[in-house]
Order: structure tokens, then sequence, then C-alpha cells
């Protein structure tokens, strides 16, 4: 009986995980996102491509939703950089109250940089449309790019994404799930105590 034990549990593991990525928030940049320059000659560049966003509860952030960028792919004629292969995890968030604030922060890989890793940073707070636990748009106006031990920034981002509509978590089925799971794992219990 306590291999079954055993395995209910595993199982049980196995669904936090599957639910906590099931909660991951997928933003496209939108065409208005920008990467520019500092310190030279240069003009804006168009910036593409997405981010992933895990939420973390409960927030350690004051009067702010949380979240850890789990994947990042940000590509421009002059720029490609991808998350860190060891980053920190930076505290994202979306303001909730009076004293929270909208932030982006991400360690990430420059395309070849001797530098790596380099950190986008925040100078001030964004916006966002919609939910703070699931924006469904973001506006980033105020990030630049240094790097990662410490330097002088070499570029400001403008960062505009949509939210992915397929990545829209479902709080409700979610919660559902793992009740029924947490029900199946006590009558488990209460068979195995039995004996």
């Amino acid at each position: 009986m306590k291999k079954y034990l055993v395995l209910a549990l595993l199982a049980l593991t196995q669904f936090s995980i599957s639910a906590m990525a099931a909660n991951a928030l997928t933003y496209q940049l939108l065409s208005d996102s920008t990467i520019t320059a500092v310190g030279g000659p240069g003009s804006s560049e168009a910036l593409a491509g997405s981010f992933t966003w895990l939420p973390v509860f409960p927030s350690q952030l004051v009067d702010s939703d949380e979240f850890f960028t789990t994947s990042l792919d940000f590509t421009s004629n002059s720029y490609s950089m991808t998350l860190a292969s060891n980053p920190r995890n930076w505290m994202n968030g979306t303001k909730t109250g009076p004293s929270g604030a909208t932030i982006f922060y991400a360690d990430v890989d420059l395309l070849n940089s001797n530098l790596n890793p380099w950190t986008i940073a925040a100078f001030g707070s964004g916006s966002y449309v919609g939910s703070p636990s699931a924006p469904t748009e973001i506006i980033f106006d105020s990030e630049g790019i240094a790097p990662g031990g410490g330097g002088v920034f070499i570029a400001k981002l403008y960062i505009h994404a949509a939210l992915v509509p397929s990545n829209v978590p479902e709080e409700g089925a979610t919660i559902c799930l793992l009740g029924v799971a947490m029900a199946g794992l006590i009558a488990l219990r209460r068979k195995f105590d039995q004996r």
C-alpha cells in the first residue's frame, strides 16, 4: 500500500508542476517595440520576439503582482538576445497598489558577446492593460541593457507586448483539478490508515 501512496504523491507533484507551467504567460512584442544604441550615431531599430513570465505566489513585491522570466528571445538588425543560461530570478511586477511598480528585469546573453550575461533593467515604471495577474498588454518605456556585473548602458529598449491568448491561465480549472487530486490523495491515505 505504501507504494500506492508514493505513486499518488509523485502524481500530485507532477500535477503541481504542470499546473504551474499552465499558468505561464507568454508575451509577443508588438511592432512598435524598439532598441536604440546609446552613445553613438544610431537610430532606433525594430525589436521583435517574445518572453514568458511565471506568476510567483505570494508576491514579495509591495503593492505588485510578481513574476519570474522563464524565457526571452529578442532580435533586431544589430542585436540578438536570449535569456541567460543561468539568470538571476529578478522580481518583475505589475502595480496593484499605490506603492507598487510595473517593472521588467532579465539577465540575457547577447549573441557574439564576451561579456555575457547582460542585464535588462528598468529606469522607471511601465504600464499595463487588463488584470495585474495576467495583463493583456504591457509597456515598458524606460528599459536599458548593461553588463550584468555593472557598467554603462549600451542601449535603450521600448518594450510593448501583448499576451498570447492561448496562454491565459484558467484559474478555476487549475483549482478544481488540484482539489480533485487532493481529494484522491486523502482517500488513498484513509484507505492506507485503515489497514
